[in-house]
């Protein structure tokens, strides 16, 4: 094989490394069940808002404060730190939002029970490591047993590092516990406490919050990690044959420290429990960047002909064609119309009050407005003025993301009001709406008084006499929207490199994130190798940050404005061979991503390509690297496939955690401490409900299979009698090969 070329670069630290699979046990702080000055560090940052059962993640911790801080022992004295509550948009601010909210006391239980009820997640950052930082200057110098409870639902997105500051809290005999408000942060946090000489405590589910926090807070809540044992090495120990409460098997590694597996939560999303992390930076916004409201004119002169056409059905027609290149996760929506309303009585006291808002904000897409659009008939008066006011009302919530109205009329006003007044008024409410105005077949004085209110509102003013016309003109509306999205969208994440021009060339990656340093011609590849070893899952992940590329009237290749990128990423064998259906591929909104990954087995490592065979890709295409300890048993391992190869072992009464899927189809294990003349219960659990495996067991001495149990999903207990003096247990991927699961188990063996 040719030798890689390598790519000089610094390397990254991976946030989910602690507990991706494999973890260095250290010698664990002693236990602080009561301690003499208690931390809880709270996260305020937006995804709080997420939800946690059938209520959102900051709703349940209030609950959980309410129910559990009131049961802390007097004699301890408690202090609140929150981050990420200020909301700032600017990175460098919202990297070092926290402060001391409640300070040190004994009698300020109920004090921190109101202060968090009153808390609302704001934060755009998770500020973790610098949270932990401004808590060990709390800490520092007083006396006693010290502990923080760190609760949160993400992990790190500034540029700390909370294990090294979680490390150093435990070099000064400060304990960290973590507490993981639903599954998204749990391999951060898991690092975090693990670092830090704690517990890690997931809180899933309502239910499994409030007994985490009764545990670290020294109650009799019964919490785990992933509804086992409690992450962390007190669990690890010896177990006795025929042992009703298993033990974690640990290994001494290489290097002289316990490695154990440790297992995240399953990822339903992906079907798979070890998902790439989306790059952190940039982040897309969470929310629109401009907020929209289309005013269409359905007046009695909208029935006029106009060609074989009704201007009304016109109308409706552009729209329809125009309206979906408004789709964006960056762009919200809304339709509103006046004068169609045929059930009331056609005067001006009566036509002039039918404006409407017929599609609002939360459920502005563009086929609900299509739909609507094409239920009108022309009818009535133009209230012009009117619906201006009431369509800047409509805005006024979104008042500081770029609110925006476009207006498509054939007349001016027809019910008293002024248009030009009414802007102007909505801007001393503080809207400052950018009005255009397109005039559809218009006579000079109505284009007179449109073209006012477009230069009211700062905005454009078209002239459309015919379907062509008013196509163009909507076309140079909606040009103008996405330029002002392109000022308010956040910078791209640029790391460009280039990978070789076939395998052979391929350039070796290290874990990170990376764009390309060219755009690639459609059906054009670049590729990588990934030098991962035995036992290591490599995952790739990518993500739109790009428009298409498309060939201006000149030839010149440039960034559309609003048609989206495509890219590819395939997976190939060591033997240079593409595994086939193993492919990620992104296409259609910005923020999109897709991941694929490889289970190395042999510790040859990998190779991929990025390009495309459909579009063009821009070189500003994301994608991220991410290398994951997934072994069985211990990092670096991997149980034969085959019975007779075997090497690991599991002894009656104990646990232990390996991985299954991809490249890695079965797993046996040898079953030491067998009971004389009794049986054994056989429990595998894997995290996702859906993923289908076989058991099988197997005489070692004669490497004949003895009983075969299928069609088994997500968990199983198995009942063996019967057994041979040297059993090995076979657990097998029963998965459909397209399908590309991964995920770890956990098998426990006890005595009957």
């Amino acid at each position: 094989m040719t030798t890689p070329k390598t790519v000089a670069s610094m390397p990254i630290k991976q946030k989910t490394i602690a507990l991706l699979l494999g973890l260095s046990l250290l010698s664990p702080v002693a236990a602080v069940e009561h301690p003499d000055h208690l931390l809880i560090l709270l996260d305020l940052s937006r995804s709080m808002a997420l939800p946690l059962d059938k209520i959102t993640r900051i709703k349940a911790a209030r609950q959980v404060f309410d129910e559990v801080i009131k049961k802390v022992p007097d004699n301890v004295v408690t202090g609140l730190r929150i981050f990420a509550h200020g909301g700032s948009k600017e990175s460098s601010i919202a990297c070092k939002e926290t402060k001391l909210a409640v300070a040190f006391g004994k009698n300020n239980k109920g004090q921190i029970s109101d202060l968090v009820n009153k808390q609302d997640p704001v934060g755009t950052k998770t500020p973790l490591a610098y949270a932990l930082e401004q808590a060990k200057a709390d800490l520092k110098g007083i006396p006693g047993n010290r502990k923080i409870i760190l609760l949160s639902d993400g992990e790190e997105n500034c540029d700390g590092n909370p294990e090294d500051i979680a490390q150093s809290l435990r070099d000064m005999n400060i304990v960290v516990d973590t507490i993981g408000i639903g599954d998204a942060g749990a391999a951060s946090l898991g690092g975090i406490a693990l670092a830090g000489g704690g517990k890690f405590y997931l809180g899933s589910n309502f239910q499994s919050l409030k007994e985490a926090l009764a545990a670290a807070m020294g109650g009799s809540g019964r919490a785990s990690a992933g509804g086992g044992t409690t992450t962390t090495p007190d669990n690890a120990g010896s177990g006795a044959a025929g042992s009703k409460t298993p033990t974690i098997k640990t290994t001494p590694g290489a290097n002289g420290n316990l490695i154990k597996i440790i297992p995240l939560p399953p990822d339903n999303k992906d079907q798979t429990i070890y998902e790439a992390q989306a790059p952190a930076a940039p982040p897309k916004p969470t929310e629109p960047v401009l907020n929209l409201e289309l005013i269409l004119d359905a007046s009695g002169s909208m029935a006029a002909k106009l060609g074989k056409l009704s201007k009304m059905q016109t109308a409706k027609k552009a729209l329809a064609e125009t309206v979906t290149a408004l789709d964006s996760e960056f762009i919200r929506l809304a339709f509103r119309a006046y004068g169609f309303d045929t059930t009331i009585e056609k005067t001006k006291q009566k036509s002039c009050k039918n404006t409407e808002l017929l599609v609002g904000f939360k459920n502005g897409k563009p086929d609900a407005i299509k739909a609507q659009a094409m239920k009108l008939s022309a009818y009535g008066y133009t209230p012009i003025a009117q619906s201006l006011r009431l369509a800047g009302l409509d805005l006024k919530p979104y008042k500081d993301q770029r609110p925006t109205i476009v207006l498509i009329s054939d007349g001016e006003e027809t019910c008293d009001g002024d248009p030009v007044a009414v802007i102007e008024e909505l801007r001393k409410l503080g809207i400052d709406v950018r009005v255009h105005v397109i005039g559809f077949d218009l006579d000079d004085k109505a284009r007179t008084q449109l073209q006012a209110v477009a230069k009211a509102g700062r905005g454009q003013y078209f002239d459309a006499s015919n379907y062509r016309g008013l196509i163009d003109s909507l076309k140079k509306v909606v040009d103008d929207i996405w330029e002002q999205i392109a000022i308010a969208e956040p910078q791209r994440f640029t790391r460009p490199i280039n990978g070789g021009d076939q395998l052979s060339s391929a350039v070796t990656l290290e874990p990170g994130r990376y764009t390309l340093k060219d755009n690639l011609a459609k059906g054009k590849k670049t590729y990588f190798f990934v030098p991962t070893k035995k036992g290591q899952r490599g995952v790739l992940r990518v993500q739109l940050q790009a428009r298409a590329l498309v060939k201006d009237r000149s030839g010149k290749i440039k960034e559309a404005k609003y048609a989206i990128d495509g890219m590819t990423i395939d997976i190939y064998r060591p033997d240079k061979k593409r595994i086939k259906g193993r492919s990620a591929r992104v296409g259609g909104k910005l923020g999109k991503t897709a991941f694929t990954h490889f289970m190395d087995i042999s510790g040859q490592g990998f190779y991929f390509t990025v390009g495309d065979n459909y579009n063009a890709v821009h070189r500003d295409a994301l994608f991220e690297l991410t290398i994951q300890e997934a072994g069985d048993v211990y990092n670096g391992q991997i149980a034969a496939d085959r019975p007779q190869d075997t090497t690991l072992s599991i002894a009656v009464g104990e646990s232990l955690y390996g991985h299954l899927g991809l490249e890695d189809r079965a797993d046996s294990y040898h079953i030491t401490r067998l009971p004389s003349g009794g049986g054994i219960e056989v429990e595998i659990k894997f995290p996702n409900p859906d993923y289908r495996f076989t058991v099988e067991l197997y005489d070692g001495d004669k490497n004949r299979r003895r009983q075969k149990f299928t069609k088994l999903k997500g968990n199983a207990s198995l009942s063996l009698k019967d057994l041979p003096a040297k059993a090995v247990i076979r657990v097998v991927d029963a998965n459909p090969g397209l399908y590309h699961l991964f995920s770890s188990y956990a098998l426990t063996i006890t005595a009957k």
